[in-house]
């Protein structure tokens, strides 16, 4: 029975990873059958659940999980957390991270999703030091070191280091910021990335110099042990913007990155923003590479629109900043166009999914981080329409 068992979870591993989902639950609840009191199952069946946004299942089957323990189980706990992290339980949330982290104090993962739930809570200078953890955690830390051919950056005073992003541009624009504070540790640096915003871009481009770290611009608020957002500090690479229509000339972006992990969540349908359309003169600023205009025009008559321009490649970003500054604000979805326009003070109207990027919190209409951002939630899972109402109810 116990072999039958592993069958069905490494099964219903597969399947999910194939994003083959029914087949995935299936054989999960098939394991459940089989031992629906043994904690591991339920802890991938609470995990595949917690993937799929249903919640309430997801919680009863981590309940059982950890009522059936025997001894502390890292990975329950951690399974637990979260999904009580997505769920708005922050508090509680962050007790089973410290949990996991009791039962195996090398579990990095934990430490990293507690530095992600302390963030959220804005205790930002131990939230930024835990978050650090997950250099530990990925294989590409180790990859981008061999790649450098040199050790990770932690701060040292002296020497040159080589920034690059975890992720995508986002990271890039959200980690500007802490750069002038590098003033203080007497470091060079170079940005190895195709962005060219400005002169101070160009200059400090990276093209295989001599440096001592590498260093992820993710790291930047830990290195300099910073409490607060810093976002004055963009004032060094970007000129502020300003609204100086009387109508308003929005800028619309509907969907990110397509192989991000979350983009099945943090990408809408372009119909969703129908009721936008009709009440604003609307720009499209969107990467149009993998959505044909055909298929766009399906879910709303494209040619009710004005169009400033398509984004294909990050070449054409300084392009994209040039138009921002001739718009009044943005609406969009996260992507890393949103904090483009948070950096230079744009207005943007950030539509997030239920569950949102840890720097965002779970509750509040702005945020710190960029004080011209507000923040439109959905109500529910997959509801983009009360994310899209209360973005409208907010630009008036």
């Amino acid at each position: 029975m116990k072999r039958e068992l592993q069958n069905h979870l490494y099964l219903g591993n597969h399947y999910k990873e194939l994003k083959d989902y029914e087949k995935a639950e299936h054989h999960y609840k098939i394991a459940k059958q089989l031992s629906p009191t043994d904690p591991e199952v339920l802890g991938h069946l609470c995990s595949f659940c917690h993937h799929m946004y249903k919640f309430d299942y997801a919680l009863k089957c981590a309940e059982l999980a950890v009522k059936y323990l025997k001894k502390p189980d890292e990975a329950v706990y951690f399974n637990y957390a979260l999904l009580l992290g997505d769920i708005g339980e922050t508090k509680l949330s962050q007790d089973y991270f410290c949990k996991a982290i009791m039962a195996n104090p090398k579990y990095n993962q934990a430490r990293f999703g507690l530095g992600m739930e302390q963030i959220r809570n804005k205790n930002y200078t131990q939230g930024w030091q835990n978050y650090e953890s997950r250099i530990n955690c990925f294989e590409n830390f180790k990859n981008l070191q061999e790649k450098y051919h040199v050790p990770y950056w932690k701060g040292e005073k002296g020497g040159t280091v080589v920034f690059y992003s975890d992720q995508g541009m986002g990271d890039i624009i959200f980690g500007l910021r802490y750069l002038p504070e590098l003033l203080f540790h007497n470091t060079k640096f170079y940005i190895d990335s195709n962005l060219e915003l400005n002169d101070k871009f160009t200059t400090n481009k990276y093209t295989n110099q001599k440096v001592d770290y590498c260093c992820s611009f993710m790291s930047l608020p830990a290195i300099t042990n910073s409490a607060n957002p810093l976002h004055k500090n963009y004032k060094f690479y970007f000129k502020r913007h300003d609204c100086k229509n009387s109508k308003k000339k929005v800028g619309i972006i509907f969907a990110g990155n397509p192989l991000h992990n979350n983009d099945y969540k943090r990408s809408m349908h372009l119909s969703n923003l129908k009721p936008v359309f009709e009440k604003y003169d609307c720009y499209l600023l969107q990467k149009l590479n993998y959505m044909s205009r055909w298929h766009m025009s399906k879910f709303v008559n494209l040619y009710d629109c004005k169009f400033i321009g398509e984004i294909i490649e990050p070449q054409d970003l300084k392009q994209t900043l040039d138009k921002l500054y001739e718009l009044d604000c943005l609406v969009t979805v996260d992507t890393g166009i949103a904090h483009l326009a948070g950096a230079i003070g744009m207005p943007t109207y950030v539509l997030l999914d239920y569950s949102p990027d840890f720097r965002w919190g779970m509750k509040d209409g702005n945020t710190e981080y960029y004080p011209s951002w507000h923040l439109c939630r959905q109500n529910q899972p997959f509801d983009w329409d009360s994310a899209v109402q209360k973005c409208i109810k907010i630009m008036g």
